[in-house]
């Protein structure tokens, strides 16, 4: 079968983490796995590209304009990319086609992952933004406000994006913890494997932790857009509201 790369798309918190162990589980594909770095991703695993540290971190690294890579930056990184594939390859199972690599970087750079790799694809997943900046707050001192926007700021990026990915579908959390196998399903037909079944303990919805006080910051009209683009809603009483009411993804 002939090789190709699945790029997991989502910031810190969002639950990238469990989709990447999950999809590790296919026999046919490989992620990385006992590394000794963060979290097993890719970004700790190279160095011809910058890593979220290298621009304010979780919850900052997308404020910074230097953090975001499209084509059109192919051209500063080509002589080095073989050696950003070979830091991958050497730690992926040769004999699994599909290789799956998750950062959180990865959901402002699928343009250039895409230019860099001509098998790609991308699987964005996202989460309500304020469990995403409540969380997130153990790794970060900004406030929580911040943090919400910050995750505004990484999903605008998205949304520009999207239209020049040629191959990606989008999953929401909230989706994979209420039907799990249902919502994987088109995950893994983008990786053209057939699908497993997974025990739905293996991806739990954390939400409500997140959701018991209130908000005490404001949002702008194009805010309750970008929120409502998802299917999520932000209400000053808590908790927020995830709409089921209509379907969602690509």
């Amino acid at each position: 079968m002939s090789r190709r790369h699945v790029f997991i798309c989502g910031l810190h918190r969002s639950g990238t983490s469990p989709l990447h162990d999950i999809l590790k589980s296919h026999p046919l594909v490989t992620g990385f796995s006992n590394t000794g770095k963060p979290k097993d991703e890719g970004q700790h695993l190279q160095t011809v590209l910058g890593r979220d540290g290298d621009f304010g971190g979780p919850g900052a690294f997308c404020h910074d304009p230097a953090a975001r890579l499209t084509e059109r930056d192919i051209p500063a990184y080509e002589e080095r990319l073989p050696e950003l594939k070979a830091s991958w390859e050497a730690l992926w199972a040769p004999d699994r086609p599909v290789r799956v690599e998750k950062s959180p970087t990865n959901l402002i750079r699928s343009r250039f992952l895409q230019a860099a790799f001509e098998d790609a694809r991308f699987v964005f997943i996202v989460r309500h933004p304020l469990a995403v900046a409540r969380a997130t707050r153990k790794w970060s001192h900004a406030g929580e406000e911040k943090l919400f926007r910050h995750w505004i700021a990484a999903h605008r990026i998205m949304v520009e994006d999207a239209p020049f990915i040629k191959r990606s579908c989008c999953v929401r959390y909230e989706d994979l913890a209420a039907d799990l196998n249902r919502t994987l399903a088109r995950v893994w037909e983008l990786a053209e494997v057939a699908p497993i079944d997974v025990d739905a303990s293996h991806f739990v919805d954390h939400n409500s932790a997140y959701f018991a006080a209130p908000v005490r910051f404001p949002l702008d009209a194009g805010e309750r857009a970008l929120l409502a683009r998802f299917g999520y809603e932000l209400s000053y009483e808590p908790p927020p509201r995830t709409r089921f009411d209509q379907p969602f993804g690509w």
